[in-house]
């Protein structure tokens, strides 16, 4: 593994801490560039 960015870009947990992960659902965010409305 490269070296270079090596803990550049560290985050912390990216999880909802009140988020029930167990039943396999997930909240996803998705951006798209300049906020077009590409899905509606």
């Amino acid at each position: 593994m490269s070296e270079k960015f090596k803990n550049s870009f560290r985050n912390e947990s990216v999880r909802i801490p009140d988020w029930n992960y167990d039943d396999g659902l997930y909240f996803v965010t998705i951006n798209t560039k300049d906020r077009l409305p590409y899905f509606g």
